[in-house]
């Protein structure tokens, strides 16, 4: 939807909109034109049920879906990047190489989720609740993002240190 509507096509839209049964964001976006790998980044979906859609290659990249319910949602290959999904319910998610680059998930709901390939750098995972099996299901990824973080951790402590060494007056170097 590059132009301007006229009001005929305009009307046409709503009640195209509004004879869309079943309510789903994947359909509602077909009748309206959207593409849902381009035009819902950055939306506000906070709250809402999206459960049982099919979502994959979705751009919700910078995305509000605080407190929504994904449950059975498939969101593989979606972009997901610096999305809110703080205090969601992702039960039964498919999240395999999806981008979750810097997302929130501090407190969300994570059971039976494929995170398969899924790119958690930077994640904020604090206070997120699942099972301690779906924790082991989940530690290779989650591994990964760990040691990724201990990486970088450890590499700014190792330069605030040196410098802080320096500054001292000690000579710190490798012979």
């Amino acid at each position: 939807m590059t132009q301007p509507l006229s009001p005929k096509e305009l009307g046409e839209l709503f009640q195209a909109i509004d004879a869309e049964t079943t309510g789903k964001l994947s359909e509602l976006a077909k009748v309206a034109g959207l593409s849902l790998a381009e035009d819902l980044a950055g939306e506000d979906f906070s709250g809402a049920d999206l459960s049982e859609e099919d979502l994959s290659g979705i751009n919700l990249s910078g995305a509000n879906l605080g407190k929504t319910n994904l449950t059975r949602v498939n969101l593989s290959g979606a972009n997901l990047q610096g999305a809110n999904l703080r205090e969601a319910v992702l039960k039964d998610v498919d999240l395999s190489n999806a981008d979750l680059r810097n997302a929130d998930l501090t407190g969300a709901i994570v059971l039976g989720v494929n995170l398969e390939g899924a790119n958690l750098k930077g994640s904020n995972l604090e206070k997120m609740i699942s099972t301690p099996a779906e924790l082991r299901k989940y530690q290779t990824p989650l591994r990964k993002l760990f040691i990724l973080n201990l990486k970088s951790w450890w590499a700014e402590a190792t330069k605030n240190l040196k410098k802080q060494l320096e500054e001292a007056g000690a000579r710190v170097g490798v012979k």
